[in-house]
């Protein structure tokens, strides 16, 4: 059997954990409702512990632990990587950060059509990324909904997912390209697929820091 892999993502509002292993494809999602407020912090460790239960494993089991870095919003992503590093020295395992992007479209991938993540950002921007059906996995950006429009209309009939295409679902319907229903799982980042990409190597490693394409809101002031 090859290593136990547990994924957490807590980019958006869902809360998502995955188990993965060559015999073990488990995944926990939680998605608020509109307007209630995110539970990463209380959910995220009972998710795991769930799921490990579930599949019959212990936390000595596990090998490798992998965390969804960004882009998304500011406090998911610190609980997310904290929670990570935390159960990576209880564990001796150094956890693997990878792009939430990656693994939304992923999460989503065709062999027949591009596949376009959108995450909202907040501000009125998203951020975008897109799949090929070859698996070429392009830059990640902060686009404004008409940059987005513009990508869509030089795609494919592409499929788009991620909580910021079920936002921007009118204009995008607009343009005849697919956006899947609100309650469709793929719209959200998943834990399995964050475990899947660390344990296949399909994705490149990223840093244990969040990461936001963009400035934060608030910066020191220059003395």
């Amino acid at each position: 059997m090859s290593g136990l892999t547990i994924g957490i993502d807590t980019s958006t509002g869902a809360t998502s954990v995955g188990l993965f292993s060559d015999q073990v494809e488990l995944v926990r999602t939680d998605q608020p409702s509109q307007g209630e407020r995110p539970a990463h912090a209380g959910l995220t460790l009972g998710f795991a512990g769930d799921l490990l239960t579930e599949a019959g494993y212990a936390w000595s089991d596990v090998s490798s632990i992998a965390v969804g870095v960004g882009p998304g919003s500011f406090t998911g992503l610190r609980v997310g990587i904290a929670t990570a590093i935390g159960l990576g020295k209880g564990a001796s395992i150094e956890p693997v950060g990878v792009s939430s992007l990656q693994a939304l479209v992923f999460g989503a991938a065709s062999k027949e059509r591009d596949v376009i993540g959108v995450i909202d950002a907040r501000r009125g921007e998203v951020y975008v990324a897109l799949l090929r059906p070859d698996g070429t996995y392009g830059q990640e950006f902060v686009y404004s909904e008409t940059d987005l429009l513009e990508l869509v209309k030089t795609s494919d009939n592409p499929l788009v997912v991620g909580d910021g295409a079920v936002l921007l679902r009118e204009s995008l319907e607009v343009l005849a390209c697919e956006v899947l229903p609100s309650d469709d799982p793929r719209n959200c980042v998943s834990g399995l697929e964050l475990a899947r990409l660390t344990s296949t190597a399909g994705c490149e490693a990223r840093p244990l820091l969040p990461s936001y394409l963009r400035s934060a809101d608030a910066v020191p002031m220059a003395r």
